[in-house]
């Protein structure tokens, strides 16, 4: 796969995503569907940072010194929450961040179709 064909394939997944956050109601931000399940607002949070998650995973560079912190900020009374403009912004940052990334990156892993 070539990099403009995946770059391409993300901008494409960015559609539909911002499109159910833009129907989100904004009364319904802190609702969360039973007690240890994350609230709209955390949901939002966390789709809107997909690509920095798998960037630490292909660089290895994490920002949790060891996995009791990772665990620790993993606890739904830690996760934050955004609100719908902030997901917004936030996935076009991540957006914009994953490619530069991929532009800058001399080799990616090539596979073959067919």
């Amino acid at each position: 796969m070539k990099k403009s064909d995946f770059i391409g394939i993300m901008r494409r997944t960015q559609v539909p995503l911002k499109g159910m956050i833009k129907m989100v109601p904004e009364d319904k931000l802190d609702w969360a569907p039973a007690k240890d399940f994350m609230s709209t607002a955390q949901v939002l949070k966390h789709l809107s940072e997909s690509w920095c998650v798998i960037k630490r995973m292909v660089t290895n560079k994490w920002p949790f010194s060891d996995f009791k912190e990772l665990q620790e900020s993993l606890k739904l009374e830690n996760m934050p929450g955004c609100s719908k403009s902030e997901a917004l912004q936030a996935i076009e940052k991540d957006l914009n961040d994953a490619i530069d990334f991929i532009e800058d990156t001399e080799a990616l892993v090539q596979t073959e179709t067919g």
